[in-house]
């Protein structure tokens, strides 16, 4: 969840924000960057749009890009936990392991119902070989978050409930 309070055209940063989200679930990080360099002008005291940026550079493999404009957020926006959760995900993807894990940690404390920064932190542990710990991260999550597909097939896909016993 983004952080900072909106200030001048929410009905045009939110379009600009949804049509930006689209282009950049489809990997169109040019015309995805322009749109939420738009929406960051538009509403400069949130943290959603400059956190797209940071993550269209992750997409592009820029990690010191990304990590540079993570810092920045994080002085702007020291309570978001997503900015925490993207910038944990860039150390990990630099095998720094301990600063992941602190920023997964801090992210966690600030949102402890965030699933995404559960499994990272769980990913991170089996990478350390932290197996019981990643063991009770990922046993939370299966109780919190207990729908499964049960079909092969997406057209066909239904959910059902797994036992809470498993």
């Amino acid at each position: 969840m983004a952080c900072g309070k909106r200030s001048s055209e929410p009905l045009q940063y939110q379009q600009l924000m949804d049509e930006a989200r689209e282009l950049y679930s489809q990997g169109d990080w040019d015309q995805s960057k322009t749109m939420f360099q738009d929406a960051s002008l538009l509403e400069p005291e949130l943290a959603e749009a400059p956190l797209f940026l940071a993550r269209i550079k992750i997409a592009k493999k820029d990690l010191k890009g990304a990590m540079r404009s993570l810092n920045a957020l994080r002085k702007r926006f020291p309570e978001d936990a997503a900015t925490l959760l993207y910038q944990g995900y860039v150390y990990e993807l630099l095998k720094k392991y301990s600063n992941a894990e602190i920023l997964y940690r801090k992210s966690l404390e600030m949102e402890p119902e965030n699933h995404r920064a559960m499994l990272r932190l769980s990913t991170l542990l089996i990478k350390t070989g932290k197996y019981e710990e990643a063991q009770s991260f990922l046993e939370s999550l299966t109780r919190k978050y207990c729908l499964l597909y049960t079909s092969p097939s997406p057209r066909d896909a239904t959910l059902s409930r797994m036992p809470s016993s498993a």
